[in-house]
C-alpha cells in the first residue's frame, strides 16, 4: 500500500515550482499518493497530484488566521506524512505532531532574516517578527520529524537543533530540461538581450534600471525583459523607465513555471542582483541562476557567498561588484561577444551535469523513508 503525503502552503500556489514541480511530482514517481493544499482556482488532480485549493490570503494576518483552516483541511486527509512550506504554518505542524496525526516535515524556503526587508511590515516590527520566526523554527527543528532547507549554509545554521535535516537545492527538474529542448531553435525566437526573472524589491529594480541606462548611454538601447514582477513593482518600473528615458525595456508579471524555459530561450544574458552583506542573502542562492544556465544563458550576478561557491569554476557566470559601473561593465563585455549561439549547448550541458534536480530528488526520498522508518 502506497504512503500518503500532504503538502501544505498558505501563500504559495499549489503548482509552485519547488512544491509541485520538484517535490510533489518526484514523490509521485516514487509511488507516493500526494495531496497539495495550496492557492489554486479549483480542486483537481493535476499530473497525478491531488490539489485541494484555497484562495490567496491577501495579508500576513489573514495568512496566519487562514492557517487554521488549512489545519482542519489537513486533518481530513488522514495522511502518513505532512510536509509544510511556510513559517505561518509552524504552529499547525507542531499541533499535527502533538496530536500524532502523522509525521511532520518543515520545508524552510528562506532565512528568517528575509523578513527584515519585507516592505509590507512596519520597519520597527520587522525585527520582532524575524525573532519570533527564528524562535519557532528552532522549536520546530527540535520536535518535528525533519527539516528541509534550500542551501548548505541554512542547513548548517539549523543542524544543532534538527532531528533530521537535508539540503535540497532548487535545481531545475528533469521536466524543465525537457521543456528547454522542446523550445526549439532559440535563434529564431530571440528578442531580448538581457532578462531578469523573479520578484524585485524597489532598490534592486532601481539598480538594474540604472545599469540599463548606463549601457544605453554607451552602446544604444539594448532589449531588456523583467519577468515576474508584482503589480506594485510593475507600476514603479513604468515610472522609473519613463523618468530615466529608457527605451526597449519590457516588464511582465508572473508566468506559469512551464512557460519559463521558452521565455528564457529568447535571451542572451540572465541577470541576478542582490545587495551584498544582507543577512538572508548570505545563506541563499537565487534559483534564477540555475534556470538561466539550464536555458543556455550567460549570467551576471553579484558575488553572494554561495554563488561564489557554486559557480566559481563556471566561466559562463560573471561576478560583478555591487555598483552600477562594474555591473554594467560585465554586461557590456558579454554583449560585445560573438558566438553566443554556439555557447548555448555548452552552457546547457554543464547545467544538466552539475545542477539537476534528479540528485536532490534522491535525497528527498531518503529523508522520507528515514522519517517513515522504512528502507530506502
Amino acid at each position: 500500500m502506497s504512503k500518503c503525503v500532504c503538502m501544505l502552503t498558505s501563500v504559495h500556489p499549489a503548482v509552485d515550482a519547488r512544491i509541485f514541480f520538484r517535490e510533489a511530482r518526484s514523490l509521485v514517481r516514487k509511488g507516493f499518493d500526494v495531496t497539495v493544499i495550496g492557492v489554486h482556482d479549483k480542486d483537481e488532480v493535476c499530473q497525478d497530484v491531488r490539489i485541494v485549493s484555497h484562495r490567496k490570503f491577501e495579508s500576513r494576518l489573514l495568512r496566519i488566521l487562514g492557517s487554521w483552516k488549512i489545519f482542519f483541511w489537513a486533518l481530513r486527509q488522514r495522511c502518513d506524512l505532512f510536509h509544510f512550506h511556510d513559517p505561518e504554518l509552524m504552529p499547525v505542524g507542531l499541533l499535527l505532531k502533538l496530536l500524532r496525526k502523522g509525521y511532520v516535515v518543515y520545508d524552510m524556503h528562506e532565512d528568517s532574516n528575509a523578513i527584515l526587508y519585507k516592505s509590507y511590515l512596519p520597519r520597527k516590527l520587522r525585527p520582532v517578527f524575524s525573532g519570533a520566526i527564528r524562535f519557532f523554527e528552532i522549536i520546530s527543528a527540535r520536535y518535528l520529524d525533519g527539516v528541509i532547507t534550500p542551501t548548505r549554509l541554512l542547513t548548517e545554521k539549523f543542524m544543532p537543533y534538527a532531528r533530521r535535516i537535508v539540503t535540497l537545492y532548487n535545481f531545475p527538474p528533469n521536466d524543465f530540461y525537457k521543456s528547454v529542448l522542446k523550445a526549439g531553435n532559440r535563434r529564431k525566437f530571440r528578442r531580448e538581450s538581457i532578462i531578469h526573472l523573479g520578484v524585485l524589491r524597489p532598490s534592486r529594480l532601481e539598480f538594474l534600471l540604472r545599469v540599463a541606462k548606463k549601457i544605453e548611454d554607451q552602446i544604444g538601447p539594448q532589449p531588456w525583459n523583467f519577468v515576474g514582477l508584482d503589480k506594485e513593482m510593475m507600476e514603479l518600473a513604468r515610472r522609473l523607465i519613463e523618468g530615466l528615458g529608457l527605451n526597449s525595456i519590457q516588464i511582465n508579471g508572473k508566468v506559469p513555471h512551464q512557460e519559463v524555459p521558452g521565455l528564457l530561450g529568447r535571451g542572451r544574458i540572465g541577470v541576478n542582483y542582490h545587495k551584498l552583506g544582507e543577512k538572508h542573502t548570505n545563506v541563499a542562492v537565487p534559483v534564477k541562476i540555475f534556470e538561466y544556465l539550464a536555458c543556455g544563458l550567460r549570467v551576471v550576478s553579484t558575488p553572494l557567498p554561495l554563488v561564489k561557491e557554486l559557480f566559481q569554476d563556471i566561466k559562463f557566470v560573471s561576478l560583478a561588484q555591487d555598483n552600477v559601473d562594474d555591473f554594467s561593465a560585465k554586461l557590456l563585455e558579454l554583449l560585445k561577444e560573438n558566438g553566443e549561439e554556439e555557447d548555448r549547448e555548452r552552457i546547457q550541458k554543464v547545467a544538466a551535469e552539475r545542477f539537476c534536480w534528479a540528485v536532490e530528488e534522491k535525497k528527498l526520498y531518503r529523508l522520507y523513508m528515514e522519517v517513515l522508518g522504512e528502507p530506502a
